[in-house]
């Protein structure tokens, strides 16, 4: 999948699998306008989000999975 603008997972295969451990961090940019890539809506369908901290290119979010 290196340098392809396809998904590598669909949201229910990752929903299983990420974030990794469990929880973890997420640093957000706003201005990667990637379409291949999961928005911020879509990462919290399947996982627990919390805003940490919000700058002026983008947001660092703790990640959790949902039980």
């Amino acid at each position: 999948m290196y340098n392809s603008n396809d998904r590598v997972n669909e949201l229910p295969i990752l929903r299983e699998t990420w974030p990794k451990d469990g929880n973890g961090y997420l640093v957000w940019f706003d201005a990667v306008g990637r379409k291949y890539l999961f928005t911020v809506d879509e990462l919290q369908t399947i996982a627990d989000m919390q805003e940490i901290a919000k700058l002026g290119d983008g947001a660092i979010y703790s990640v959790s999975r949902k039980h």
